[in-house]
């Protein structure tokens, strides 16, 4: 968590932002990258201060982290109830609640925002749109918005209206990523972990089901395919690489147009910027992300 400098001699409640992490990361990758982009966003005067908070929402109790690597091998959660975990259920039950007890901090949805990076912002969205009471402002980083995406039954390939048709068969073996010389990432290794964890039944999912339909469940390309929802006093900051090595760029646009259909604002209008699926993306975006959500909390005090 970051109380940036001002916040004990104030008064008044704060706004806050809730910063989830990527599949393979800890919340030490994010939370030093947004730090330095509020310090120096206020220390120039161009934002007024808002607080930060980085939860794990790694896939804990295994052991399996080495600390001396740079990647987390626990895996991540994706922010879901699962068999491995009641995840959703401790952010919005529990760590947000504790927050707001712990801390000085505003409880308007208009005073909340939720972020993430890569699976941290397939759980940001979400989080946003089966629990729309809980923030106004919400931003993907390189999101994984629609893991069921699939052109041509490939997750690797641009975007075609046309061609686009959700996926509705398991593939284990489906390609995400192909990193080289480090061989090929699939869908087994990115979503298995959590969304097969019903082979046996478990204190969430009590039945088998294919891991697809696990996903629609939770995938917020499928959630915001709701015709119920209002989205009006919301606000949703989308941007990914035009490099990006999981084609999460192609995501966004679909996605896009499925949000305002339900009131939403989304920014900024060129959501697909120069860069790849790394830390440094992060780093050139979070000037501009952190001025956003100011900006957002600043228009509903």
């Amino acid at each position: 968590m970051h109380l940036p400098a001002g916040y004990e001699s104030s008064e008044e409640p704060w706004p806050v932002v809730f910063f989830f992490h990527g599949y393979l990361d800890r919340p030490i990758h994010l939370a030093p990258i947004f730090i330095r982009a509020v310090d120096n966003a206020v220390a120039a005067g161009e934002i007024k201060p808002f607080i930060a908070v980085f939860p794990d929402i790694s896939i804990g109790g295994t052991g399996a982290d080495d600390p001396a690597t740079s990647l987390d091998e626990r895996l991540g959660s994706w922010g879901v109830n699962s068999n491995l975990g009641r995840f959703e259920d401790f952010i919005v039950d529990e760590l947000v609640p504790w927050v707001g007890e712990t801390y000085r901090v505003r409880r308007d949805a208009a005073g909340v925002g939720l972020a993430g990076y890569s699976a941290g912002g397939f759980a940001a969205l979400k989080l946003a749109l089966k629990k729309p009471w809980l923030a106004q402002s919400v931003a993907g980083l390189a999101a994984d918005i629609d893991a069921r995406y699939a052109i041509g039954g490939s997750h690797l390939r641009p975007y075609n209206a046309r061609r686009y048709k959700p996926i509705t068969k398991d593939q284990p073996r489906r390609a995400v990523f192909r990193a080289g010389k480090l061989g090929t990432f699939t869908d087994e290794w990115a979503y298995w972990p959590v969304f097969d964890s019903d082979r046996e039944p478990g204190p969430v999912w009590k039945t088998d089901r294919p891991v697809w339909e696990r996903l629609r469940a939770e995938n917020p390309m499928d959630l915001a395919r709701s015709g119920d929802l209002n989205l009006r006093a919301h606000a949703f900051y989308l941007v990914a690489g035009d490099r990006d090595a999981f084609f999460f760029q192609h995501h966004i646009a679909p996605f896009t147009e499925l949000l305002t259909t339900h009131g939403a604002r989304v920014d900024p209008e060129t959501p697909i910027h120069s860069g790849t699926h790394a830390p440094t993306f992060l780093i050139q975006e979070a000037p501009d992300l952190v001025r956003w959500f100011s900006a957002r909390f600043e228009a509903a005090p």
